[in-house]
């Protein structure tokens, strides 16, 4: 339950800046944001992203050393 409220903070609002947030611009903090999430809820999923032809595939993974998004082609 901690995990769900530090993303989407709760009810009563006693998070006051939830990492994920509504209307957010940053694509890449959110990309990141999702990233951990999936890994701190032991999802068993993977990002994949794909080209606009859907062609290409690359997995994506938030690499916390450096704080990049690191992605590996699969195909």
């Amino acid at each position: 339950m901690e995990a769900n409220n530090k993303y989407f903070g709760t009810y009563d609002s006693t998070i006051k800046n939830p990492i994920l947030k509504e209307n957010s611009t940053d694509v890449v903090a959110d990309e990141k944001a999702f990233l951990d999430m999936i890994k701190d809820f032991d999802m068993g999923i993977t990002l994949f992203e794909a080209n606009s032809t859907f062609t290409n595939f690359e997995i994506a993974k938030h690499n916390l050393t450096t704080n990049d998004i690191d992605k590996t082609p699969c195909n």
